[in-house]
């Protein structure tokens, strides 16, 4: 049996070994999947039956890639289970009982299933959208005007959907802001059912040092487990945006009279701003290795290496001016730390 925490936040589930394999299957599908697309492409493409040859090819592309993608599910699915298990258990102090172990599952699941739904989809649709640029390239320029669609594919990564604004979110970041933020409330409703099966009901939502505008409302609150008193309830707040992605604030047990936890959090360096402006940062480093990944001759990939340098030093100068530290996870495309996924289209 794992230890009780004395306060809880989504935070629990930092480091869970499942989460960076599910995300690592992913980042190693897309890297992998752009890669071998400009391999496909670069075949033939001064020729004049190249538009034609390449159309031909597509069907096969697609059967290879849901071949792909089923192989890429079944190896996610356990895994996925295991994560909830345990991010529960860091919660809770204990696994979920039986009965409670396939309804925390079965939300991250439905999401992550619809993920790969679209992944064969919307990868045709990036090879398509390059043999099309080609085929309306002038003479002679072919070459450099479909890098420049790999390009953009690289750069954003392979789409998978569109937020509420409408901006195209990409595979890997999609799918690990799914994970975490499903693991990390499975670190909360652990903690939240030990309260329940104590006879306990009431939380203080602790401060942070990094407020977004829709958590500080949230700060110093006291919230119900149940409906059951005058206070607003965890469902309230959660559905009004509180512990939304990435969100660390804690909430503890609330006893009237007690002081305020004070949690490491607080002295937290930098700002919320500063933050952002180093996830800003880390995202240029992704989108040029994806770029390097996509190149379709030597020069394109020296560029490459070259803005991931520049973006490299830029982050440096960053966290030297800010005291944030510095996470290579987020700046990689491929952290080797997952079993090897062989792919449907290579080796």
């Amino acid at each position: 049996m794992a230890d009780v925490p004395a306060s809880a936040s989504p935070a629990l589930a930092d480091g869970l070994a499942q989460v960076e394999t599910i995300t690592e299957m992913h980042r190693q599908w897309e890297t992998t999947t752009i890669k071998l697309l400009a391999d496909r492409i670069r075949v033939g493409i001064d020729a004049d039956d190249w538009p034609a040859r390449q159309a031909a090819d597509l069907a096969r592309i697609r059967r290879d890639l849901d071949r792909t993608v089923r192989r890429l599910a079944d190896l996610a699915g356990p895994e996925i289970e295991g994560m909830i298990s345990e991010a529960y258990e860091r919660g809770h102090g204990a696994p979920p009982a039986p009965d409670r172990a396939p309804s925390l599952a079965r939300r991250v699941l439905d999401a992550m299933r619809a993920l790969w739904a679209r992944l064969t989809g919307r990868t045709a649709r990036a090879h398509q959208a390059a043999i099309l640029a080609g085929q309306r390239a002038p003479a002679g320029q072919r070459r450099a005007v479909v890098q420049q669609a790999l390009n953009r594919t690289a750069d954003r990564g392979l789409t998978v959907a569109r937020d509420e604004r409408g901006r195209a979110l990409s595979l890997v970041p999609q799918a690990e802001t799914i994970l975490q933020t499903a693991a990390g409330n499975a670190a909360m409703d652990g903690y939240l059912d030990r309260l329940t099966a104590e006879g306990e009901d009431l939380v203080r939502v602790t401060r942070s040092p990094h407020p977004c505008p829709v958590c500080e409302p949230w700060e110093d609150r006291i919230l119900s487990v149940t409906t059951s008193t005058e206070y607003p309830s965890i469902a309230t707040a959660r559905r009004a945006g509180l512990w939304h992605p990435r969100c660390r604030h804690t909430i503890e047990q609330y006893v009237p009279g007690r002081p305020r936890h004070q949690h490491a959090i607080d002295h937290k360096p930098g700002t919320y701003a500063q933050e952002q402006r180093q996830r800003v940062i880390e995202r240029h480093i992704r989108d040029w290795k994806r770029r390097e990944a996509a190149a379709l001759d030597d020069v394109a990939a020296q560029l490459a290496r070259r803005k991931v340098r520049q973006w490299e030093a830029a982050l440096r100068t960053h966290l030297a001016a800010t005291g944030l530290q510095r996470s290579r996870m987020r700046e990689r495309i491929d952290f080797g730390h997952s079993r090897p996924l062989r792919h449907a289209l290579g080796r």
